[in-house]
């Protein structure tokens, strides 16, 4: 909602509106010319997912998301992906933000008694930590139940909980003012068109913006053992590491994490 306004007022001033945090996918859907954000939209990774999940072989899966505005706004993005590689979701998942532990631990008894056993997850780290400690205490975080995290927690994972991290062992994975005195700018049109034609390699990799968009970099695909998050390989369109997909890597959470290309090998 605090994006939506921002951008309304960059609109109405013509000034040039830049954010760094809001990954929301709803926001692809507002065409703003003095709209720029350089944090990749949380649809980017979507066909990163589809791509694992094509890898092992899994035919069906189910979200589990914030029911909010971040949560939300990427589920049409992976309906889209999973159904390019014919698989199917049979129940989405929404945990309320301000969920208490007894409605969490019922939506997961909930999911227990489907057949399902393919996981996505998209939320913040806060309510994902929760999610996974009660996952654990039931069971649900052992073999033959597969869970892939997006990156609203996977680059959190080193500032996280011990605790929560703990329990996602042995899965592979943003005063008043015066009205009056609001005016129009004459430089916004100007300004905004320097920033769609810049372009630089950061210490986040290559910045370039396309239609306002931040354009997606490789992913890592990251597997949290009791060490730490581990970087077992790469995902980018037309080019991938290969990743085992031996039985033992079905206890294992799968982690999208927006990374760097190795410059090595």
């Amino acid at each position: 909602m605090q994006a939506n306004f921002m951008i309304n007022l960059g609109d109405k001033a013509r000034v040039p509106i830049m954010t760094f945090s809001a990954s929301s996918s709803s926001l692809m859907s507002i065409r703003s010319p003095y709209f720029v954000r350089a944090a990749l939209s949380d649809s980017s990774q979507v066909k990163a997912i589809g791509a694992i999940v094509q890898t092992f072989g899994w035919r069906e899966a189910v979200p589990i998301y914030a029911d909010d505005e971040f949560g939300q706004g990427i589920l049409p993005f992976l309906a889209d992906a999973l159904e390019l590689v014919t698989v199917h979701i049979p129940y989405k998942s929404s945990i309320p933000s301000s969920a208490t532990d007894d409605q969490i631990v019922a939506e997961l008894y909930n999911l227990m008694a489907m057949e399902t056993r393919v996981f996505v997850v998209h939320m913040l780290t806060g309510l994902g930590s929760r999610l996974f400690t009660k996952a654990k205490l039931l069971g649900m975080m052992s073999e033959g139940y597969a869970w892939i995290i997006t990156d609203g927690m996977a680059n959190k994972l080193n500032s996280a909980d011990p605790s929560a991290v703990e329990a996602m062992q042995f899965c592979c994975c943003t005063s008043n003012g015066n009205l009056e005195g609001f005016g129009v700018s004459g430089s916004g049109a100007e300004l905004i068109r320097a920033l769609s034609s810049t372009t630089f390699r950061g210490l986040a990799g290559e910045f370039e913006l396309v239609e306002g968009q931040l354009q997606s970099p490789p992913y890592q695909i990251v597997n949290v053992i009791s060490v730490g998050p581990r970087v077992v390989g790469y995902w980018t369109k037309g080019l991938s590491y290969r990743i085992s997909t031996s039985a033992r890597y079905l206890k294992s959470d799968i982690a999208c994490d927006r990374g760097k290309e190795d410059d090595g090998d």
